[in-house]
């Protein structure tokens, strides 16, 4: 089964760390990016790369956002979105799988409400869910330096939930000049908590005080998108297939039907 490789990042609203996850994302086989603070000029997120499909949701200030390759079959889920959470339905060989990007700001309780229903919907209908996550909770369980009441929310709220915490040891996700911490989560439905594989804390400069979250997801390709190319349609045999089909079928209303599908 292939493994899809998954990132999550928070950008801080910094070009610099645009630039360099288009950089990464070019050399990269990456397929979903799940971002936090993408760059905002107004409401409306730049510098992502133009090839790709990028989900967001509407409100004053975007602080959420899931960036896919072109080969993913991806659909916006808007009512589960909103500025600070983003949620997208995508589809596999394994079947629908549902991903999200949240900013847990620091000032509003944590979980946010959309992510709060975005869980309980996923849960309702048994659809599993990736969730990436800048949480700014701190709590010992996800490899925190302490625990603040905020993380024992947080964690309080998970116990009620099917969700898995996907962190694995202390490197912290979040550097500046004073402090490191881990802040940032990747979180899984029970189901898909054996397909996450390789999950890390990239090491390298990300132009943003948060570190990239790197792993992979075992979950087969995309589905096939399938079309029809009309112009290698087999007119010849369509003509006789649909004769013999309308056989039965008074002379009048066959010759009408003929030059409604073939005129």
């Amino acid at each position: 089964m292939t493994s899809i490789p998954i990132l999550q990042i928070n950008l801080q609203h910094s070009v610099a760390g645009t630039l360099e996850l288009n950089a990464r994302l070019e050399k990269s086989r990456t397929h979903i990016a799940l971002i936090q603070e993408p760059w905002v000029v107004g409401k409306s997120i730049c510098g992502l790369p133009k090839k790709g499909l990028v989900a967001y949701g509407k409100g004053k200030r975007v602080r959420a956002c899931i960036l896919a390759s072109p080969d993913v079959r991806m659909w916006p889920l808007p009512e589960f979105s909103d500025s600070d959470c983003v949620a997208v339905s995508t589809r596999w060989q394994c079947g629908e799988i549902i991903f999200a990007s949240v900013y847990m700001a620091g000032d509003r309780d944590a979980p946010p409400t959309t992510m709060r229903l975005l869980v309980g919907h996923c849960e309702d209908k048994g659809i599993p869910l990736i969730l990436g996550c800048d949480a700014n909770a701190h709590h010992t369980l996800w490899g925190s330096t302490n625990v603040n009441e905020r993380g024992e929310d947080l964690l309080g709220y998970l116990m009620g939930t099917q969700l898995e915490v996907m962190n694995k040891g202390d490197a912290p996700t979040f550097i500046n000049a004073i402090r490191q911490e881990v802040l940032d989560l990747t979180l899984v439905t029970t189901a898909l908590q054996d397909r996450i594989r390789n999950w890390r804390v990239d090491r390298n400069a990300s132009f943003s005080d948060h570190r990239y979250i790197l792993y992979d997801v075992k979950l087969g390709l995309p589905d096939p998108i399938y079309y029809r190319n009309r112009r290698k349609t087999d007119w010849t045999t369509y003509s006789t297939e649909t004769k013999e089909l309308l056989a039965g079928v008074p002379r009048s209303t066959w010759s009408q039907l003929m030059t409604w599908r073939i005129g």
